[in-house]
């Protein structure tokens, strides 16, 4: 854990600074433009204003010759960039730097900001895809990230290169719902309505590869058959089927969290097509392995009941009425969402 007052990642929005660092840096971060002088950078913070430990920002870089370079950046006060930085690096070496299974290009790591910096992905997120509805280009786009996918998890790696994966267990939850309730306490009957959740703490003992973790529509960028991954912060060594899981499961969020014009039936028929392509490319029996991604998908709902409720909780200051009754209202269809899964786990489990 850094010391917050050590970091000061806000200089990453700091025009001077930024400014210096592309134009010192400026033949390792853009090789292809050699030649080119610098000369406009706008800077976005793309993370809410109101965040104090977080800083997103997006760089759009001009060159002689009108050429342009978009690179990304991410810092955090409290969490080091660095295990990102030599995932990133480690995966761009192993040969997700060409061809049509990518990841963004890593750019520069700052260890006294704590700022990452990596190229922006060209192309559309696949959330962008799922939400125009066509189903047969979601089914293609579908069979390219599962290539993606197996790709990442068949990497070989020593298994003290890397950390854990960011994973939130049964007394994780608990914590963050006892918080929810302080400051939303009309869902405090919803949370307590949860059944015991330690059944979770065995998940992460499964198989262990290196997985994204935070494997969801918008972190695959997608362009002219080239598959790109973004957003490794949460990625380590955990369960391969996580990953699977957590594709899946977005395809099922509540209306109130992604309004999507597909079918049930579309969704269960993509589930299962991603699911069955996914172990058989990795050669394991989808039978043996149901009950296990079933329960990896209560895990996601869980998941996501306490990603809203520390996003609430963080802004809940800044929000006005309306914005507060509607993270409620995300939260509590979350939660029936939760409720829904473990109810299908178990019937599952009593029939296996």
């Amino acid at each position: 854990m850094f010391n917050s007052m050590t970091y000061h990642i806000f200089k990453a929005i700091n025009r001077d600074f930024i400014k210096g660092l592309f134009q010192k840096k400026s033949k390792t971060y853009f090789p292809d433009l050699d030649n080119k002088g610098l000369e406009k950078i706008n800077i976005e913070r793309t993370s809410q204003s109101w965040a104090k430990e977080t800083c997103l920002t997006r760089y759009q870089v001009s060159f002689g010759g009108k050429q342009k370079k978009i690179l990304r950046g991410t810092a955090k006060k409290d969490q080091s960039k660095k295990n990102v930085w030599e995932i990133m690096n480690f995966l761009y070496k192993k040969g997700f730097d060409r061809g049509k299974l990518t990841i963004a290009r890593p750019i520069d790591f700052l260890k006294d900001i704590n700022l990452l910096l990596y190229e922006e992905a060209d192309g559309l997120p696949f959330a962008f895809i799922i939400e125009n509805g066509d189903y047969s280009q979601i089914e293609k786009d579908l069979k390219r990230i599962v290539q993606w996918l197996i790709k990442l998890h068949s990497l070989k790696i020593q298994k003290t290169k890397f950390k854990k994966a960011i994973f939130l267990q049964s007394k994780g939850y608990l914590r963050i719902f006892k918080r929810a309730e302080r400051f939303m306490p009309e869902l405090k009957a919803d949370l307590k309505s949860l059944p015991d959740l330690t059944f979770v703490d065995n998940l992460w003992k499964k198989e262990k590869a290196l997985v994204h973790n935070d494997f969801y529509p918008g972190n695959m960028i997608l362009k002219q058959g080239i598959v790109c991954g973004v957003d490794f912060d949460r990625a380590g060594l955990g369960p391969p089927l996580m990953d699977v899981a957590t594709l899946c499961g977005a395809l099922e969020f509540p209306k109130e969290i992604w309004a999507l014009t597909l079918s049930k039936k579309e969704v269960l028929s993509l589930q299962k097509g991603f699911f069955e392509n996914y172990c058989k490319l990795r050669k394991i029996d989808s039978q043996e392995n149901k009950k296990i991604f079933q329960a990896f998908l209560v895990k996601i709902f869980l998941d996501q009941v306490a990603y809203f409720s520390e996003f609430a909780i963080a802004g809940w200051n800044f929000m006005n009425e309306a914005s507060k009754k509607d993270f409620v209202c995300k939260i509590r269809s979350l939660i029936l969402k939760v409720k829904e899964k473990l109810e299908e786990y178990e019937n599952l489990t009593c029939r296996l």
